[in-house]
């Protein structure tokens, strides 16, 4: 465990479907009953975020008061599991599990719960809030809405491969069942059920991974929701923003977004 001034820094396992997933608990030093961030990961990500932007946000957020988890999903990083198995469904139930260990830890308050998703782990975010009622806040990083740009190469692949082989795109090897799962998503239903819930997305301009557009989606579908809608645009970042002078902004509007809206 480490020790500092303003968090005490926890590991944690848990157990899900046969697979140990392995986290790391921020609990903030002077809050007795803290509010809770759950970071979730992209595809082939990790609880630490690409240039360490994970672990500099549970920081500044502990220093506000505010506990968070960060936590790999089954097959990433330090947990179990095959990274070929994984699908939408399975990291859903990762989520879950997590906030089940959340209801049931004395100093973390499962009534003021958020979810900051970077990329796919976005997706999840939405489609974990849909299934939790408690979760009070949702926050985006250059998230997709759903698979439309991919869906021609994606079943152009599953047409083209033995249906219990797993697929290679874009440098990893990905189950079947995920690119089903994402090819026929329904995101607007998804986002429907969660319009009283404040939303915010952050998206990076020079993003080629997932363009920009994908957020011009998000912001149409939430027009007239009960929940504030709050979007940036970074003109500098890529999809995992390496622009150094914009992280800053990154890191200083979803603390910001998190201290306002949980």
């Amino acid at each position: 465990m480490k020790q500092n001034s303003f968090e005490a820094r926890k590991p944690f396992l848990l157990e899900n479907e046969g697979s140990n997933l392995f986290g790391v608990l921020h609990l903030p030093e002077k809050t007795r009953v803290a509010p809770v961030v759950l970071f979730f990961h992209g595809l082939g990500g990790n609880k630490v975020g690409r240039y360490r932007l994970f672990v500099e946000l549970a920081e500044r957020l502990s220093r506000s008061g505010i506990a968070s988890v960060r936590f790999d999903f089954r097959g990433s990083g330090d947990s179990e599991g095959a990274f070929q198995k994984m699908t939408l469904s399975t990291q859903v139930s990762d989520a879950q599990t997590v906030f089940s260990m959340i209801e049931k830890h004395p100093q973390l308050d499962e009534s003021r719960v958020g979810i900051l998703g970077k990329s796919l782990g976005g997706v999840v975010g939405v489609l974990t809030a849909q299934e939790i009622p408690f979760i009070r806040s949702v926050a985006q990083w250059a998230s997709p809405f759903g698979a439309k740009p991919w869906a021609e190469q994606l079943l152009h692949k599953l047409d083209q491969e033995d249906f219990h082989k797993n697929i290679e795109f874009n440098g990893v090897v990905i189950h079947q069942e995920l690119i089903k799962e994402f090819v026929t998503l329904n995101i607007e239903e998804a986002l429907s059920q969660i319009q009283s819930k404040p939303f915010l997305s952050i998206h990076g301009e020079r993003d080629s991974s997932v363009h920009p557009e994908h957020q011009q989606h998000y912001i149409r579908k939430r027009e007239g929701a009960e929940g504030e809608t709050r979007t940036l645009l970074l003109p500098s970042s890529d999809h995992d923003f390496g622009c150094v002078a914009e992280q800053e902004m990154l890191l200083s509007e979803t603390l910001k977004w998190f201290q306002e809206t949980l």
